[in-house]
């Protein structure tokens, strides 16, 4: 049941509709052997019209959705009653408890996620995923659910990413491999400034004016007790974004990474400094795209919810 490879279902429901969408990977192993599958399914009579989307073995996943076809004809109008009685039949049945797959079932009105361990969900958020690319997925889509962004500010966006992306994969100086981290340690400055900017406000809050200098004394402790990571000006990604032509970039940027692990010795070894293997060009432009106000946005309302879904 755990080892479906090389596939993404996933669900949204928003503005009263619901929409499923899937890749049409079919994988052996760890190969992708046909990218063209129909993993997604109407089921429809007079009475109602469901939509199925499925991961994991496609014969067995054909069978479980005959099963709930003839559910579904016992319970008419009934999807969650319906994926239910399914749920049950694939737990105990001898034969249905052998099959591996995993369903995200809607009618319009219900979103449920089936399993054969006897569950039916209905995810928070009013989105769901499936499959092995399903955490990805989920990320992105709550990314895209809770942002501000329009349709024409995405493609905008990702016409963008994927040009720097060509460029990162044209770098003869950097693998795939060796060109993940520096880009994760972009959103994560971008991301622990925004934290930062938050909790300066809360702090300026809670402390008084020392009565001598009559200003509030901030420290780095102040952050730490607030669990924010502490930034000096030259580690602050609008310092970074706002460096003259004329500064060397990459230095810039993995010194801001050497100052957060000086103030943060728990992070010692861990961020990354190979940023001089990038064009200076192309990093400026990572950083441009990555200080986007749209971005930000996004960023700030989702990273810290979803990062472990982007790391899988």
């Amino acid at each position: 049941m755990n080892n479906m490879h090389g596939t993404t279902i996933v669900g949204v429901r928003k503005g009263g509709s619901v929409t499923i969408a899937g890749d049409g990977q079919v994988s052996l192993g760890n190969t992708i052997i046909k990218g063209t599958a129909q993993k997604i399914r109407s089921i429809k009579n007079e009475e109602y019209e469901v939509i199925a989307g499925f991961a994991g073995s496609t014969a067995d996943a054909f069978t479980l959705i005959e099963r709930l076809e003839e559910k579904l004809e016992k319970y008419p109008g009934q999807l969650s009653k319906a994926s239910v009685e399914l749920a049950k039949n694939w737990r105990t049945d001898k034969y249905l408890r052998n099959l591996e797959a995993m369903m995200i079932v809607s009618d319009g009105v219900d979103l449920l996620i089936i399993t054969g361990s006897g569950d039916v969900l209905e995810p928070e958020n009013h989105i769901a995923s499936v499959g092995s690319g399903g955490n990805f997925a989920l990320a992105a889509a709550r990314a895209l659910y809770e942002g501000k962004m329009n349709s024409e500010e995405i493609r905008n966006v990702e016409n963008e990413l994927w040009e720097a992306a060509d460029e990162l994969r044209a770098n003869p100086k950097l693998t795939a491999a060796e060109y993940k981290d520096p880009v994760l340690g972009l959103i994560l400055l971008r991301f622990a400034e925004n934290r930062y900017n938050e909790t300066l406000k809360k702090i300026e809050k809670k402390i008084s004016k020392n009565p001598r200098t009559g200003k509030k004394e901030i420290t780095k402790d102040h952050f730490l007790g607030e669990a924010s990571l502490y930034l000096r000006e030259e580690s602050k990604y609008e310092y970074l974004a706002n460096l003259p032509e004329s500064e060397d970039i990459s230095e810039a940027v993995n010194k801001a990474m050497r100052l957060i692990e000086n103030d943060h010795p728990d992070l010692s070894g861990i961020l990354p400094k190979n940023y001089q293997s990038f064009d200076s060009d192309l990093l400026r432009g990572l950083i441009r795209i990555f200080n986007r106000e749209s971005i930000t946005y996004n960023i700030k309302k989702c990273f810290s919810k979803h990062i472990i879904w982007f790391l899988g």
